[in-house]
């Protein structure tokens, strides 16, 4: 298996560790060129509505026109910094788009949800985490409107487990034991093994 640092996709839901997962790694190698997809998608949005990504676009949508601009946007940062690698995490990126795209062929893909959570389960653990983050979106929703985002989340990651398992990408629940789950794909990532170290079309 080769063990050279690759390129990094973690693909999840809201709340799934994405971020957490990201800064773990960035805090262990900051080479590492991240990007932010949900802040370039919000960019977009704002800035560019000649791009058909609106607020209530929907992710299929967004992902079939985000993917093209990513890949533009990379092969000219690699002109630029050819041995930089990057690390990107989001939600907007549908698995198909991603890996029928030939430029991602070598990059380390991994997805993160909670398909088999229950409700109540997410809210409790997201109400927790309000207490702890001082700018977190869901502290502004009402308890009606969070159960409501809470089943898009669980929808979406049974639609992310699905697609996974379908392209052989590894995927990870991380709604029970979420530290030592962080932990152990940050080691596994670290290391180089367990996860591909390519895509296969």
């Amino acid at each position: 298996m080769n063990t050279k640092k690759e390129d990094i996709i973690i693909i999840g839901c809201p709340r799934s560790g994405k971020t957490t997962l990201t800064n773990m790694l960035m805090k262990n190698d900051n080479s590492y060129n991240n990007i932010s997809l949900d802040s370039l998608t919000m960019a977009i949005k704002k800035s560019m509505p000649e791009s058909g990504i609106k607020e209530d676009s929907k992710l299929k949508i967004i992902s079939k026109r985000i993917v093209p601009f990513l890949v533009t946007y990379l092969h000219c940062y690699k002109c630029d910094y050819p041995d930089k690698k990057y690390l990107i995490e989001g939600l907007q990126i549908n698995p198909d788009h991603l890996m029928n795209e030939p430029f991602f062929n070598d990059a380390k893909v991994i997805g993160l949800g909670f398909p088999n959570a229950k409700i109540d389960e997410i809210f409790n653990n997201i109400r927790r985490e309000d207490e702890q983050l001082p700018f977190s979106y869901t502290k502004k929703m009402s308890d009606d409107e969070l159960r409501e985002r809470i089943s898009f989340y669980i929808r979406y990651s049974r639609f992310l487990q699905s697609k996974c398992d379908e392209y052989d990408i590894p995927f990870y629940e991380t709604n029970k034991n979420r530290e030592q789950v962080l932990n152990t794909i940050f080691k596994t990532l670290v290391k180089g093994n367990q996860i591909s170290d390519g895509i296969e079309i």
